[in-house]
């Protein structure tokens, strides 16, 4: 009897721990599972919100880097003029493409590469950033009965199921078109913290205010292709760092200089009263031409040399090219 009571406990306690060990190796099996489905679907939450973040921080620096440009392209076309130089320097097809004057399949990728040069500017602690803005378009419409300039972009931003397309509008004062800035007393008071020396570190919009008015330009910034006009004189005032890395290559400096000489020869007047203030100068009105080019006192013999052998290529072209050594730029010494 006592041993029937043994082997009935032996069975049940071995049948309890068949049960138990049962149960655990179904929790396990079912936490392991749960595990398996639910850490992905974590992680692709997480990442999903941290791309959202991050394209949201894109999107405000994207817009923050088109007020920027917006504004620097509705100051005036001579920052577009200044900018199509850099192009031309930097690009050996794009110079036979400006002897004609500035094109207007040119602004659109101009003002790209400043909206990229301020966002970039702006996300220097934020590096990677850029890759958050992809296939950028820039379009853009002056209305000239209200001297606006209306920049629109569109761009993609990489999300964990596609691109997600975004468009962004501002909308900015054209000072080309009512007949240029006036900068008055805003200007003066700046110029005057800058100098012969410390202008070099300025970019090329600012650099070209403070030289106009250190040679007494009278025509708007906007006015194109000359600073002044007088007694039948059309000059242009051009500056150029020949300090810098990209004068290097005998070739950057003629290519520039040649497309400012070319634009001035090729210069016959505007064919109605230009601007607000009306400003009238004919064909029949010009009897010389003289291009004024700015270059550091610091200027490599060499780049100056060159220089100078565009002297003859615009005596032929019928304007007279005059090389002013103005100030020392260290913006590029180490």
């Amino acid at each position: 009897m006592k041993s029937m009571q043994k082997y009935r406990f032996r069975n049940s306690l071995q049948s309890n721990t068949s049960y138990a060990k049962t149960l655990l190796f179904n929790d396990r099996g079912s936490i392991t599972l749960e595990a398996a489905i639910g850490v992905p679907i974590f992680l692709i939450i997480i990442s999903s919100i941290l791309m959202a973040v991050i394209g949201i921080r894109a999107e405000i620096h994207w817009q923050g880097a088109q007020h920027k440009a917006g504004r620097e392209f509705g100051l005036s076309g001579t920052l577009v003029s200044e900018q199509l130089d850099e192009l031309m320097t930097a690009e050996k097809g794009v110079s036979k493409l400006l002897e004609g004057g500035i094109t207007s399949q040119l602004t659109g990728p101009l003002v790209l590469s400043r909206l990229w040069h301020w966002f970039e500017s702006d996300t220097q602690a934020e590096p990677g950033l850029n890759q958050y803005i992809a296939s950028p378009i820039v379009y853009i419409t002056k209305e000239t009965q209200q001297n606006l300039t209306r920049l629109k972009t569109s761009f993609e931003i990489p999300t964990l199921i596609g691109y997600l397309t975004r468009r962004q509008q501002g909308i900015f004062p054209d000072w080309s078109l009512s007949g240029g800035l006036d900068l008055g007393d805003h200007s003066k008071s700046e110029s005057d913290e800058l100098d012969d020396d410390s202008i070099w570190s300025e970019g090329n919009f600012v650099r070209g205010l403070y030289f106009r008015e250190l040679l007494g330009s009278n025509l708007p910034t906007g006015y194109p292709t000359i600073a002044n006009f007088s007694e039948g004189k059309a000059v242009g005032i051009k500056s150029i760092d020949l300090t810098a890395p990209t004068y290097k290559k005998a070739d950057y400096i003629k290519q520039k200089v040649i497309g400012h000489i070319t634009a001035l020869s090729n210069f016959k007047g505007t064919n109605s009263p230009w601007g607000s203030a009306e400003i009238t100068i004919e064909e029949s009105d010009i009897k010389s031409k003289e291009l004024i080019v700015i270059v550091p006192e610091n200027s490599p013999i060499s780049q100056l040399n060159i220089l100078k052998q565009c002297q003859s290529i615009a005596a032929e072209a019928g304007v007279n090219l005059v090389i002013e050594k103005i100030g020392v730029s260290e913006r590029y010494i180490k």
